[in-house]
């Protein structure tokens, strides 16, 4: 099958693969999703979707997301993810990231507890509300090349080149091996390490 397109709603026991573009508007419940291209406006729960470009304006629920490319306006929970570039706007609840570029903007609450990845940014999509503002957000690991954080809680750092913006808090380790750049609000519980180790 060259291309699909899905309107309404559905629930498969298998799964769809199609060598083109998989469109979904509505919501798709399904075991697994392969194609070229998944387009989604609406809401799809999957166990293992396989993609080369994945874009979502709703709500992606995963066991197992791997695409070249993934574009995200909304929420995605998945307890495997991987990608040559994730690009989120909206919320994540992911287990463990790979890939090359992760980069989120958070609208709301989020969390990740292993992200793995040459290159690794997390803003905040909302302004603060006070000076400063509060963490919109927790990681467990990073461990990346580059790396710039604001309005998240981090447990441990292990990384190349860190920049930290504005309500980030390190509560384990944070060990560098290029730059360290704080903002002035930056609280760490444990003194920053420089070492010679390449994340």
């Amino acid at each position: 099958m060259s291309s699909l397109t899905l309107n309404g709603v559905y629930k498969l026991d298998d799964g769809i693969a199609v060598e083109g573009v998989l469109r979904i508007s509505g919501a798709l419940s399904a075991r697994a999703l392969r194609a070229e291209k998944l387009v989604v406006n609406g809401v799809v729960k999957a166990r293992d979707v396989q993609v080369g470009e994945l874009v979502v304006n709703g709500i992606l629920q995963a066991q197992s997301v791997s695409a070249d490319e993934l574009g995200i306006v909304g929420r995605v929970r998945a307890a495997r993810l991987s990608a040559g570039s994730a690009r989120i706007i909206g919320s994540f609840l992911i287990d463990g990231f790979r890939g090359d570029l992760f980069e989120a903007r958070m609208t709301d609450y989020s969390r990740a507890w292993i992200l793995d990845a040459r290159r690794v940014e997390i803003r905040s999509a909302m302004p603060p509300v006070a000076s400063v503002g509060r963490a919109r957000g927790a990681l467990g690991e990073i461990r990346a090349a580059q790396l710039y954080a604001e309005y998240v809680i981090i447990d441990n750092i292990y990384a190349g080149d860190v920049t930290l913006g504005p309500a980030v808090r390190v509560s384990g380790r944070l060990e560098y091996s290029g730059r360290l750049e704080m903002d002035q609000y930056v609280m760490l519980d444990n003194e920053p390490v420089k070492t010679e180790r390449r994340p």
